[in-house]
Formats: structure tokens, sequence, C-alpha cells
């Protein structure tokens, strides 16, 4: 149950977010294909980021390199879904959301 509080908040966030100009702070494409990789740009000082797909409980933490990127595995989804990538918590949290598409 706490998960799934965790992710709500976290879409609420996005949903936020996307209102105010989108995930300031981190760079991702728009969409991306499942099973391929995208690399996230991470202007912010935090070590890791968060990344899952909406609708479902995990969220898998990835450490951030020393050249502020990421190199993020999508996951196997169906095209339509929504990979929330989230770096930060609470009032600092910036979020962004890549849709996954058929390749």
């Amino acid at each position: 149950m706490n998960a799934f509080l965790t992710l709500a908040a976290t879409l609420l966030l996005a949903a936020a977010a996307a209102a105010n100009g989108g995930g300031e702070g981190l760079r991702a494409p728009a969409t991306a294909t499942p099973g391929s990789t995208i690399k996230v740009e991470v202007a912010t000082n935090d070590c890791t980021i968060e990344v899952g797909i909406s609708g479902s409980n995990h969220m898998q933490s990835l450490p951030v390199a020393a050249d502020k990127s990421v190199t993020v595995p999508v996951p196997n989804g169906t095209p339509g879904q929504v990979l929330v990538i989230r770096a930060g918590r609470g009032a600092r949290a910036r979020v962004i959301r890549v849709e996954l598409v058929a390749p």
C-alpha cells in the first residue's frame, strides 16, 4: 500500500510539473520504445534518480554518473504507457514523463 501511495504522489507531482513547465532539472526524450535505453540529463545535485512505469508500484533507483547523466533501460510495456522519472523528494522533486511508443 505504501508503494502505491508513493507512486500516486509521484504521478501528482508529474501532473503539477507538467502544468509548471515540466521537470526543470531533468532532460529526456519525450518518447521511447519498450526495451530500448534513453539518456537522461540531470541538472540537480541528486546522486540517484527513480524510474518506474505509471500504474506500477515499483520504482527503480539508478545512480547519476559524474557527467550528470543516466542511461535508463526502458522497461517492456505497452505503447501509451508512461515512464515516470523523478529526481529529488518532496517539495524539491523534479519529475518528467516519457511516453512509450511502438517501434
